[in-house]
């Protein structure tokens, strides 16, 4: 079991300094949420939906396939076919995040400059 556990780990402590940051923004997001609402608000989901995508994700990359392979004889064979869409609902996950994010970012301005123009 400790075999198998040494990479998770590793890779916990890989993700870890970009988990910090994400919990600061979520933090500063969670701070700033009276001033500025919607943009806390979709920065606040996109950092949370970037925090579960990787901690998720470091499971089922690590685990599942750990886990299916110690059980093999006992599971529906359809069940390893899960594996293949790992991947791609990690990417779509992050692509929402970041188009989150940016939407954020980006977005809310374009009503200040116009109130500023008139």
């Amino acid at each position: 079991m400790f075999t198998t556990a040494l990479p998770m780990v590793k890779s916990i402590l890989i993700q870890e300094p970009i988990c910090l940051l994400w919990l600061v923004g979520l933090i500063m997001a969670w701070i700033q949420r009276r001033e500025y609402p919607k943009v806390s608000g979709l920065a606040a989901a996109a950092l949370l939906l970037f925090l579960v995508q990787t901690t998720v994700g470091i499971y089922l990359d690590m685990w599942m396939p750990v886990i299916l392979y110690e059980h093999m004889q006992r599971l529906p064979a359809w069940l390893f076919g899960l594996l293949t869409f790992n991947e791609p609902a990690q990417l779509i996950i992050r692509t929402v995040a970041w188009s989150l994010l940016l939407f954020a970012l980006f977005n809310w301005r374009s009503a200040v400059y116009e109130r500023a123009l008139l």
